[in-house]
């Protein structure tokens, strides 16, 4: 896990996003679209890169402010998909099917 985004507070470290925590970041049309995926912190992070094509088609960002944003969400992802695995290992070693 990248340990600047772990001290940063930034991303949630379970499976659940927690709406309360999200809603305050998104306007309202966002946050109802985003509340009917499943896997709202997917979501967020594929809304976020977007977002970054969008700017940087428009040239509001360099190609380096691009690439390095661009990793930050792959960093995210990077971290989301690994909390996931760990979830998935200690149900599987915690299941009643298994005693």
């Amino acid at each position: 896990m990248h340990e600047n985004i772990k001290k940063s507070g930034l991303a949630f470290w379970d499976n659940d996003v927690k709406l309360d925590n999200v809603k305050q970041f998104l306007d309202e049309e966002e946050f109802e679209r985003m509340k009917a995926y499943k896997d709202m912190a997917t979501q967020l992070i594929n809304q976020q890169s977007r977002y970054l094509i969008q700017s940087h088609d428009k040239e509001h960002l360099t190609q380096f402010q691009h690439n390095e944003m661009e990793e930050i969400l792959r960093i995210f992802m990077s971290c989301k998909e690994e909390t996931e695995q760990k979830n998935v290992s200690k149900t599987v070693l915690n299941d009643d099917f298994y005693h």
